[in-house]
């Protein structure tokens, strides 16, 4: 089965195959044997851009051979922002703060924001790689 994972993630393949004798197993990466992958999975610790592509696998015992179908992996790293939707009268001010708890003793200033338009929308651009966070905003 196709997978799509972020980069740096695992990925494992699997096959199902049954016979007598026990069938033998060779997995292949773009028409080419991985060398050991010779089990009825094959796993990928932690992916990289070389190990973007089709992969199959060759199933054999003595009443034949059968090459699987096709399964792509494909990376999808999706990097979202979070933002901050405020509607509030033209030329009230906010906090808008954050923090990585949900039950929070402390919360960070972000910015101060006074209104100039309706709605406002604060966009935290250090969200993509500080992607744990809630925030709020506090009217002043």
């Amino acid at each position: 089965m196709s997978q799509i994972i972020g980069s740096g993630q695992p990925c494992t393949f699997t096959v199902e195959a049954g016979g007598t004798p026990e069938p033998a197993y060779q997995w292949r990466f773009l028409g080419q044997n991985i060398p050991s992958a010779t089990n009825w999975f094959y796993t990928i610790p932690a992916a990289g851009s070389n190990d973007i592509g089709w992969y199959d696998v060759i199933v054999s015992n003595r009443a034949g051979t059968n090459t699987s179908a096709t399964a792509s992996l494909s990376f999808c790293d999706l990097k979202l922002l979070a933002a901050v939707y405020l509607d509030g009268p033209i030329g009230s001010n906010y906090l808008v703060q954050a923090t990585s708890a949900v039950q929070p003793t402390s919360w960070t200033t972000l910015t101060n924001v006074t209104l100039n338009t309706r709605p406002f929308i604060y966009v935290d651009f250090s969200s993509a790689t500080n992607t744990k966070q809630f925030y709020r905003a506090v009217p002043q």
